[in-house]
């Protein structure tokens, strides 16, 4: 069973064409934003009301308070930030999903702040603190075999390893950085081949054409994808 999500509420125009309306019906988790990195309350509030009528796993999508980097630049982050940070956008998310009628399923950091939690252990143990503070059962997705997964085993939080239908992958099991050609999938048939690898054979192709070992529980199509809808299609061969 594949468990497929996506990250949503970030973009108007595509929810006003009724593009990720149609995507949300192929998914079974969907990570919303909650404002900071992109998105607003009227669209973050619409797509939280049809995942609820939809039945789909909701997760909260927080990240940097950067939308003019669509937060996937990192920026200097100690301890009390990072717990400041997270606190509001929970916040914010839960008194929406609240007035939607929604239950919180899993939590995914957005971008940039994905990237850092994941090689960062001191961070990776103040998110889940923050997240443990509100309710210890949330799923956290992330990285396999990352600082995110190894603090969420110590502290006995439920973790769902992530893989990623639309990246590439460096030789480290890291994801290829954007600023880096090849980093992105858009042909609905790569990523499909590089999810059922994943499946079928606990690992994927590198940048660089090495097989790494890589695992997953959930994987991921980004809502901002130009070919989102299609790769989304195509992977329902896979269920």
């Amino acid at each position: 069973m594949v468990d497929l999500n996506c990250d949503m509420g970030e973009v108007e125009e595509t929810w006003l064409n009724g593009r990720d309306q149609e995507l949300m019906t192929y998914l079974d988790s969907i990570n919303i934003s909650c404002g900071f990195h992109a998105g607003n309350e009227r669209l973050i509030r619409q797509t939280i009301s049809k995942a609820v009528e939809l039945k789909l796993n909701i997760g909260i999508h927080p990240g940097f308070d950067d939308p003019e980097n669509f937060g996937r630049k990192e920026l200097p982050l100690s301890s009390d930030s990072l717990s400041d940070l997270i606190k509001k956008q929970f916040d914010r998310f839960l008194k929406w999903s609240d007035e939607e009628g929604a239950i919180i399923n899993h939590i995914k950091a957005h971008g940039a702040l994905y990237n850092l939690l994941a090689r960062d252990a001191e961070l990776s143990l103040v998110y889940l603190q923050v997240i443990r503070g509100y309710n210890p059962n949330w799923i956290v997705f992330g990285l396999p075999k990352s600082q995110t997964a190894k603090v969420a085993k110590n502290q006995n939080q439920p973790f769902w390893p992530e893989a990623f239908a639309d990246r590439t992958y460096t030789d480290k099991g890291a994801l290829t950085p954007r600023s880096e050609k090849g980093a992105l999938i858009e042909d609905p048939e790569k990523a499909y081949n590089q999810v059922k690898d994943i499946l079928e054979k606990g690992n994927v192709m590198s940048n660089n054409n090495i097989r790494i070992d890589l695992k997953a529980k959930t994987f991921c199509i980004h809502g901002d994808g130009s070919k989102a809808l299609e790769i989304a299609q195509r992977l329902q061969n896979l269920r």
